[in-house]
């Protein structure tokens, strides 16, 4: 039997295999699929970096650890238009990963009635008074990040009024280089946990619970699969009902956290790029997706 062979797209600096790999291997082998790794990106004679578009001569490349790309914003999207006017079918498509990158995104799901972790915008270069817009939105800890991020990078809590010449210092240093944005600091997180919902062509596959990081944090980020109420998959099946092209998302995982004093679920990140999608708690989900790629191969 000939195997169908599709693109994961890794990158040159960093070509590794997540941790979701082998389990998506083995079930696209299951299914006469074999998956090999194909970088985003090359670094041309100078050294310096630009595209690769190794991926366009596969039926189908999907987008897995391009985990560089908030480091180069600008040539991912150069590489993600070019992508779209090729054969190749990328998954999750081009104008939903661009439309994915900054986290501004949350705002387009909040005016759609989705409640989302509470967050302040600001642009690079925009000077901005974090104890005014904290105190005006009643927040006594705050969290700052890049607009345009992944990880725990450059991610930072503070608890105000004491860590207020802390807060924008970092505020002032990220404002020279990023958008970034200013988020109420959900105590939930360290008691309740974060649910992290894996979605696969538009079906809940199964949830996570975690304890986010910050940068500096020792602690490694604790993950175990986690019971599901009705209030939480009809949440989760809201915010992909809310994406304007939900029915061409291949993947997705929703992070989301409850308001204490609310007790309502609040959307943190829609994860449309290159999330963990957390295989190793569901083998239904490995097979699920293997499915949802050879349906397009």
């Amino acid at each position: 039997v000939k195997m169908v062979v599709v693109a994961i797209v890794t990158t040159s600096s960093l070509p590794v295999k997540d941790i979701d790999h082998p389990l998506l291997s083995k079930a696209c082998e299951e299914q006469g699929i074999k998956l090999e790794l194909v970088p985003w990106d090359a670094h041309d004679e100078q050294g310096s970096l630009t595209i690769n578009m190794a991926c366009a001569n596969y039926p189908v490349a999907i987008v897995r650890s391009t985990w560089n790309y908030q480091d180069h914003e600008t040539l991912f999207r150069l590489w993600l238009d070019k992508m779209s006017a090729t054969s190749c079918i990328l998954l999750n498509p081009p104008d939903i990963i661009a439309a994915n990158i900054h986290k501004s995104y949350l705002l387009e799901f909040e005016k759609a009635g989705i409640p989302i972790v509470p967050s302040h915008f600001s642009s690079q270069g925009q000077a901005v008074s974090i104890q005014k817009v904290a105190h005006t939105q009643g927040w006594q800890s705050i969290v700052i990040k890049p607009a345009v991020s992944a990880g725990s990078s450059n991610t930072y809590c503070f608890h105000l009024p004491t860590d207020a010449d802390k807060a924008q210092t970092c505020a002032d240093r990220l404002s020279k280089t990023h958008d970034y944005v200013l988020q109420r600091y959900m105590p939930d997180v360290k008691t309740g946990g974060e649910r992290s919902y894996t979605v696969i062509d538009g079906v809940i596959t199964h949830s996570v619970k975690r304890v986010p990081t910050f940068e500096g944090d020792e602690v490694v980020m604790v993950k175990q699969p986690a019971k599901q109420s009705p209030q939480e998959i009809e949440f989760v099946n809201n915010v992909i009902a809310a994406h304007p092209q939900a029915s061409q998302l291949a993947y997705a995982r929703v992070d989301m956290i409850k308001h204490e004093a609310t007790q309502v679920w609040c959307l943190s990140e829609l994860e449309l790029i290159e999330p963990y999608l957390h295989l190793q708690a569901s083998p239904k989900a490995a097979a699920a997706f293997a499915s949802k790629i050879k349906q397009c191969c």
